[in-house]
């Protein structure tokens, strides 16, 4: 809207990271649904839209940027209050508790039904 970019923001999914035992990290499991994201963003974008008589004018890009946090409230009380026990390189303090924070740009094509259409 307006000549300006903007973020088409789908919605936030929780991937759960487990120690595979106390002082161990092997990885984690989860997934993030592009489809029911982009849908979900769709009939956002199309709420919003529907008051405006411009709208988005080219084709929303298929490139994705994934954010992902460890939480402050960990269900492991190894983490200490606050994530205090929390360490190491990727480790940064924010408002007074530990996290960590990665983000990763990938390219999935998104759905042609699922691309916004201009008004």
């Amino acid at each position: 809207m307006q000549d300006e970019e903007c973020v088409w923001v789908g919605y936030n999914a929780v991937i759960f990271v487990e120690p595979a035992f106390y002082g161990d990290f092997n990885g984690g499991s989860g997934q993030i649904d592009v489809v029911e994201s982009d849908q979900k963003a769709l009939a956002l974008f199309n709420e919003i839209n529907s008051s405006f008589s411009s709208g988005v004018k080219t084709p929303v890009s298929d490139d994705i940027r994934v954010d992902l946090t460890v939480g402050a409230r960990q269900r492991l009380r190894a983490f200490g209050k606050n994530n205090c026990e929390l360490s190491g390189q990727m480790v940064e303090c924010s408002g007074g508790i530990n996290v960590v924070r990665v983000s990763e740009s990938l390219t999935i094509p998104m759905l042609p039904e699922l691309q916004p259409i201009e008004p």
